[in-house]
């Protein structure tokens, strides 16, 4: 389907287009910043979502069908957890040249920001007036999935929009600017929400890995990584594995070492093994799991 190849083309092509982005601008690629904007429009006639209620119980919603209505221009950053955004009147050209303003305020010093929008007109229009420290990169056609911007709005209706009656334009305008306040104060939910594998340019992957074959205790010697506990631009270098990793009847028992290299001291840690130990075992049973020494 053309759909599907769009994507999978987008996927594909994204680190070259980081890259691309990079020597444009003269920016090193671990100064990127990856942004995700969109729309939302809330208006009086509402939405109307699932609530907690007693059990054999049947709550009433309250349903408004007066028109008034307003724009959030949203942009998040789920690698930093920063979040942008406008309540506005209009969707238009003028109103994007200001959300543009907006984020290239929430742009960290000496460094670039690659900005993902669908492709509507609006986005794309020559008439932009995109800051120096702005790229906008389009995405595929009918990809929301691609956009985590899309679950941003699914999650402030869920939680803050929805089930409300708002008893004029001030009224909606308070609650979509109490809405978005509030997820501006939690980073950590734009990170959660935000983000993706394919968006970490020159990091490693957050989910997917290569699959290993062989027995459980060699996938997990295999998955012991070190982590270095100092400051950035300090490089620390060991061995792969240099904990001592035992197999018995009575379960997968670990035992990491701290040691130090370099200038800085060394943790270590299993990785998720769940794929990996599905597909070792094969018909076996998992022996019944003892704590980690």
């Amino acid at each position: 389907m053309p759909r599907l190849r769009a994507r999978s083309t987008h996927l594909k092509n994204f680190p070259a287009t980081l890259a691309s982005v990079a020597r444009k601008q003269g920016v090193d690629g671990g100064d990127i910043e990856i942004w995700f904007g969109d729309e939302a429009r809330i208006g009086q006639k509402n939405k109307i979502t699932r609530r907690w209620a007693r059990r054999g119980t049947r709550p009433s919603a309250p349903q408004d069908l007066r028109t008034a209505s307003a724009y959030i221009f949203g942009a998040i950053c789920p690698a930093e957890g920063k979040a942008a955004g406008l309540i506005l009147p209009w969707c238009n050209t003028e109103a994007m040249n200001l959300q543009l303003a907006a984020i290239s305020a929430k742009v960290a010093p000496g460094r670039h920001a690659v900005l993902l929008l669908d492709q509507a007109g609006w986005h794309l229009t020559p008439q932009l007036d995109v800051p120096a420290n702005i790229s906008i990169v389009p995405l595929p056609a009918k990809c929301p999935e691609l956009n985590p911007q899309e679950n941003v709005w699914e999650f402030m209706r869920d939680n803050w929009l929805s089930n409300r009656i708002f008893t004029c334009y001030e009224n909606l305008v308070d609650h979509c600017c109490h809405a978005w306040n509030k997820l501006v104060e939690q980073p950590w939910t734009v990170m959660s929400i935000g983000l993706r594998d394919w968006e970490r340019f020159n990091q490693p992957p957050l989910h997917g890995r290569k699959r290993l074959s062989g027995p459980p205790e060699a996938i997990i010697a295999s998955h012991l990584a070190p982590l270095p506990s100092v400051s950035p631009g300090i490089a620390v270098t060991s061995p792969r594995r240099a904990g001592a990793i035992t197999g018995n009847e009575a379960g997968l028992k670990i035992r990491a070492t701290r040691g130090s290299s370099g200038p800085g001291e060394l943790c270590y840690r299993v990785r998720p093994l769940a794929t990996e130990l599905k597909s070792a075992m094969r018909g076996r049973v998992l022996p019944r799991p003892v704590s980690s020494e």
